[in-house]
């Protein structure tokens, strides 16, 4: 049976997220070309690409350290780094009709690339947290196929063609992540996103586990990305390698779309990952014979790597009702400081002394030597432990290898095996998931309201609004009129001394989190 992308969103949803990345994947791709082959030295273009780095890397480190000032991510504040992107583009396509400034025109362009391009990742990876993952995993695939037609498209058109697409791609992206979280907040999805939603007009506000927790959950994800990384970074700067990655990624799409038609139900990301393993070990044996063949199976196994690195932050903002932006931010700046590392090495592997003892088979054969060994010394999945929702729900999960990240709290209904050892619950399990993190989040509110004396009605108040219950939706769960649970929520802040809901959250995570060490 083919898979059909609409069982839990409607083709709005789908045509606006396959788009919405088509512009996105198509436009990075794009401005690399400009730059790539405007009139400037090899020393120029390194700048330009240090400057893009250090724009992007600013905004995952701004996503990491301050997501509780930017989340919910709200579509309008992209306005200003949409008009720097503009210029950035402008400036990186024809810096060079003023040779005086040219370079300095292109880094600065750069820098401005960099920074849209960031907020643009994080806007779209806080969308993916109400996209139903195996719909997000079909657009993703027709995504690929279609952003590698149009960069090759455009590539075929006129410079000033090039740059003008370039400077509307971006903004067509960030129109279409508008348009998708409205029909996603107005109901337009199934009616579990519904009450998720704080305003029509944006994405909505899901409060967070402790990052520490997912993280703990994630890493071995995080690394395993970031190898895969710097293996295509090193081999990129040795064998060249945009056009390649673009044909890889291209290539890729048409296979997952293949794949979802025809194995849609037994499509799980650790079967995913297996598959990768030995293209990218492909890739690297092909190098040396035909590195135009090898750098594109090698892109291709990188996309691949990213894509369910997206899918696997898709699953988790999903299962734990959170906002991923932190996790991205972590994630995708960790991943770019593996790409530069990876540059390093290729810069010096081809400019130095060590260049002459370095040949393309001495080096696919290091790299592939390498990348086996540490296949052989990471796990089974990668890191990629979660499987597609609709799996879940049918019962084909494969439920070997739980999670060891997260603990039951007490009161949860764990059980304790015959030999003594508590069970943990499997994260791949939605349901499972879900009730674990309102059990836990109940129980925090509990040793609050013991530790401060707030009355039964203030606790009540309190779960619901740590829960992430609007003014509106207390009101309507406990029958009660929003200026009465107002009244109830000076009272907790009074009592708790806090002044607002940040400080009043951190207090019930913190407390919560004490008690479980203890």
């Amino acid at each position: 049976m083919f898979y059909q992308p609409v069982e839990k969103h409607s083709p709005r949803i789908v045509v606006a997220v396959v788009l919405g990345l088509t512009f996105f994947l198509a436009w990075g791709s794009l401005y690399l070309h400009l730059i790539g082959f405007s009139d400037t030295s090899y020393m120029g273009l390194q700048a330009q690409l240090m400057a893009l780095t250090i724009g992007y890397l600013a905004v995952m480190f701004f996503a990491v350290f301050f997501a509780r000032i930017i989340v919910p991510l709200k579509s309008s504040t992209t306005i200003p780094f949409l008009t720097l992107a503009i210029v950035g583009v402008f400036f990186g396509g024809y810096s060079y009709l003023v040779p005086s400034i040219a370079l300095l025109l292109g880094i600065i362009g750069a820098l401005f690339i960099g920074i849209e391009n960031g907020w643009l990742l994080l806007l779209w990876s806080e969308f993916f947290g109400y996209v139903d993952s195996r719909c997000a995993g079909f657009s993703f695939a027709a995504s690929f196929t279609a952003a590698s037609a149009l960069y090759y498209g455009a590539c075929m058109l006129p410079h000033l063609a090039q740059v003008l697409i370039a400077a509307v791609l971006p903004v067509m992206s960030t129109l279409v992540i508008i348009f998708g979280a409205k029909a996603l907040a107005s109901g337009v999805a199934a009616g579990e996103f519904a009450h998720r939603r704080r305003k029509s007009s944006g994405i909505a506000v899901r409060y967070p586990w402790r990052t520490s927790k997912l993280f703990g959950l994630l890493r071995p994800a995080f690394v395993t990305t970031a190898v895969f990384a710097m293996v295509f970074v090193i081999t990129a700067m040795h064998f060249g390698g945009l056009s390649r990655e673009v044909a890889g990624y291209g290539i890729l799409g048409i296979v997952l779309l293949l794949m979802f038609m025809l194995f849609a139900k037994k499509m799980t990301m650790k079967r995913l990952f297996h598959i990768t393993l030995p293209v990218m070990g492909l890739g690297l044996a092909l190098l040396p014979v035909d590195s135009d063949i090898g750098m594109t199976i090698i892109g291709c196994a990188y996309s691949m790597i990213l894509y369910l690195l997206m899918l696997t932050l898709c699953e988790v903002a999903n299962r734990f009702e959170t906002s991923v932006v932190r996790l991205t931010g972590f994630a995708f700046g960790s991943n770019l400081l593996a790409c530069i590392v990876g540059e390093i090495i290729g810069l010096v592997l081809a400019h130095s002394p060590l260049s002459a003892l370095v040949s393309a088979s001495s080096l696919s054969i290091v790299l592939l030597v390498a990348f086996i060994t540490y296949i052989a010394l990471a796990g089974n999945d990668g890191g990629f432990i979660f499987d597609f929702s609709h799996a879940i729900v049918s019962g084909t999960v494969d439920t070997e290898n739980t999670a060891k990240a997260i603990e039951f709290p007490s009161g949860s209904g764990h059980k304790e095996t015959e030999t003594g050892e508590t069970d943990r619950f499997d994260p791949r399990n939605m349901t499972a998931s879900v009730v674990v993190f309102h059990e836990a989040v109940n129980q925090r509110c509990e040793l609050v309201a013991a530790r401060f004396g707030l009355s039964a009605r203030e606790e009540e108040v309190l779960d619901f609004i740590m829960q992430g219950s609007s003014l509106q939706e207390t009101a309507d769960k406990m029958f009660i009129s929003t200026g009465t649970v107002k009244t109830h929520i000076n009272h907790i802040y009074k009592k708790t001394g806090t002044q607002n809901r940040t400080e009043l959250k951190s207090i019930v995570f913190e407390i919560g989190h004490d008690h479980l060490k203890a």
